[in-house]
């Protein structure tokens, strides 16, 4: 997970708070709390899974898996160890309504776990070419 959001509380961008466990023992988690100023409001603990030899095929998880969880909504979603993260994906998984939160957690979310993601506005042409 990405090193320079490591317990640096923002109020930028809609990011209220950031917590994370890194140096403590176990499993490393993120805790954000995101409002975009649009009425709704997001809190997402976002964990790496470090699996155990065998583990693999019983959790069906990778090797440095992410779990996302929106803990006020009950939506979880798990991110693959390589690959794209697209705002579509994250909009089906945790249910959004809102293009633009969207873009934004996942632009959020490839940042903080390290991996490549949409940009904003990337999705901005991508959206208006459609």
């Amino acid at each position: 997970m990405n090193p320079e959001l490591r317990n640096k509380p923002t109020v930028a961008d809609g990011i209220v708070y950031h917590k994370s466990n890194h140096g403590e023992p176990g499993p490393h988690s993120e805790l954000v709390e995101y409002q975009p100023g649009n009425g709704t409001r997001y809190l997402l603990l976002i964990t790496s899974v470090r699996t155990i030899e065998g583990a693999e095929a019983k959790l069906g998880l990778q090797y440095n898996s992410v779990i996302v969880t929106d803990m006020l909504h009950s939506r979880t979603m798990v991110l693959a160890p390589e690959g794209f993260l697209h705002w579509q994906y994250v909009k089906e998984k945790m249910e959004l309504r809102s293009i633009p939160d969207a873009v934004v957690l996942a632009e959020l979310l490839g940042h903080i776990t390290g991996r490549e993601a949409i940009s904003s506005e990337e999705a901005s042409r991508e959206l208006q070419s459609a």
